[in-house]
């Protein structure tokens, strides 16, 4: 999984920070609102691929046994600060593969909740995120649910190339010293691979003098999300209980699991899986 070189914690709370995660967690705490019906619950709580704890900020109100896994030592170091006071929630700075591996597995078996927000699983391909799956599943116990989300391959085959200029303000936008960042993104796309390269590079703006940054190369693995339902009907581990796209979730009219589902119209989708 691609670790941060450029894009800090600071930077990346003033590129999003107009970006509310509501919708999205509305979604996910329905999800799991088996667990917290009656209150809080005592579940375990993890979530991978945390950023700066936008959603946690949401999510870690209704389990008190919460546990955050982030590759990048900046962004833990983030969090470390931002939960200091928050006993019950625990950090881990590695993969999601990594930590399933040499945490949950001397655990297992477990009930959790567990979520993968912002396309953190598409940082692996296709076929690494069956193996996940399965590991995954070998350490929870049935009724445990897990919440991601992907693009799809086949909107990325009908998108393949983009670019992409994001500015972004500082909060206080009437001081002259405080800096403006741009993140201009470029993308390619590699067919045989399924591989989306996006180069992204960060310019800071400061009364007028221009300083560029530094440059990032993302190399994500949009999913073929039929292969991964028949991938899972095979397994028989798992059971998708939800597929939607990010739209829906946000709050936008769609019909749940509808026989005529096209991922090819949709880039961002949701998917819950049920442990069984």
């Amino acid at each position: 999984m691609t670790i941060f070189s450029v894009l800090t914690p600071d930077i990346y709370e003033q590129i999003y920070s107009s970006k509310s995660y509501l919708a999205e967690f509305v979604y996910i705490s329905k999800q799991f609102e088996v667990f917290i019906k009656e209150g809080n619950s005592s579940e375990l709580c993890i979530e991978f691929g945390p950023g700066t704890g936008s959603m946690t900020d949401y999510v870690r109100k209704v389990f008190t046994n919460y546990t955050l896994v982030e590759p990048s030592g900046s962004f833990c170091d983030h969090l470390a600060h931002k939960y200091i006071d928050q006993t019950s929630l625990h950090i881990y700075q590695t993969s999601m593969q990594e930590y399933v591996l040499k945490i949950l597995v001397p655990k297992s078996p477990l009930l959790a909740c567990v979520f993968a927000n912002f396309n953190v699983i598409n940082y692996i391909s296709q076929l690494e995120f069956h193996s996940f799956l399965t590991l995954l599943g070998s350490c929870l116990n049935v009724g445990s649910r897990f919440v991601f989300d992907t693009w799809s391959l086949e909107y990325v085959h009908n998108m393949p190339f983009c670019q992409e200029l994001v500015t972004a303000y500082p909060d206080n936008q009437e001081s002259s010293d405080c800096p403006i960042i741009t993140r201009r993104a470029c993308s390619s796309f590699d067919s045989d691979m399924s591989k989306l390269t996006i180069e992204f590079e960060f310019t800071q703006l400061v009364e007028n003098v221009s300083t560029f940054l530094g440059n990032e190369v993302h190399e994500i693995y949009p999913f073929d999300i039929n292969a991964l339902k028949y991938a899972i009907g095979l397994a028989k581990q798992w059971v998708i209980i939800s597929v939607l796209p990010h739209e829906a979730v946000r709050g936008e009219s769609f019909h749940n699991q509808a026989s005529d589902i096209s991922f090819s119209n949709q880039r961002n989708w949701y998917i819950t899986l049920l442990r069984v």
